[in-house]
């Protein structure tokens, strides 16, 4: 993609770990740099396991782009699959900020979330 939103650099596959060995699911796909972000991670050998976003048919085509990635049907799915290693957000709040859009959000809670999970090496 050439627009700066949705530029994804891509460079050569310099794999860390084995395939398959390290998971990671997607949640929010707002900003374009989650594609540059998975890029990367698919380079050093990880894979996408599963992609929430509220919009279907963009969680849909992001998924397509990744071999062995799945459309989750909600961010708890993601959450709660206990093979996931790590999670990749581009949620972008809205602008200008609305009032008590934090404390409303159904973004507020995912760091709580994957905390709670046992995200984070359990923190």
């Amino acid at each position: 993609m050439k627009d700066g939103m949705n530029y994804a650099p891509t460079g050569k596959p310099d794999p860390v770990c084995k395939s398959g060995g390290f998971l990671v699911g997607v949640i929010g796909l707002d900003h374009g740099h989650i594609n540059g972000m998975c890029n990367g991670l698919v380079e050093a050998g990880a894979v996408v396991r599963l992609v929430y976003d509220d919009d279907t048919l963009r969680a849909t085509a992001f998924a397509e782009r990744y071999p062995g990635a799945s459309v989750a049907t909600s961010m708890e799915q993601v959450f709660e699959d206990p093979s996931i290693h790590l999670i990749a957000s581009a949620a972008i709040p809205p602008s200008p900020p609305i009032p008590g859009w934090l404390a409303s959000s159904r973004l507020t809670g995912l760091p709580l979330m994957a905390l709670a999970s046992g995200g984070m090496g359990g923190w």
